[in-house]
């Protein structure tokens, strides 16, 4: 399987930093957190390191909220317009009676 720098890569290292499973490139620079059980540090995880947030799942989630607002913006407006009309409508009323009575 060929990594892109950009995708974000975990490996499971055992206490020697030996490669056990995952996904795992000489070509990425990477994070490593240690395992440790009872005060003995048994293995790592690796992480791929980034540039940028925006190269990662940190983007997808951004692009998945702004659809979300959109989403959001576009159901208020199609509630509030209605809604409006109706609070609208009895001031209307209101003033035409008003001109009425002062004519």
């Amino acid at each position: 399987m060929a990594l892109h720098l950009a995708e974000v890569s975990y490996a499971l290292l055992d206490f020697d930093k030996t490669f056990l499973v995952g996904m795992y490139s000489d070509k990425l620079s990477l994070s490593y957190l240690d395992i440790v059980v009872e005060g003995e540090t048994i293995g790592f995880l690796a992480v791929s390191k980034r540039d940028q947030l925006t190269t990662g799942y940190e983007l997808n989630f951004v692009e998945q909220q702004q659809r979300y607002i959109l989403f959001f913006v576009l159901g208020l407006v199609l509630v509030a317009m209605p809604l409006s009309a109706h609070f609208v409508k009895p001031i209307k009323h209101l003033t035409a009676a008003m001109s009425k009575l002062t004519s």
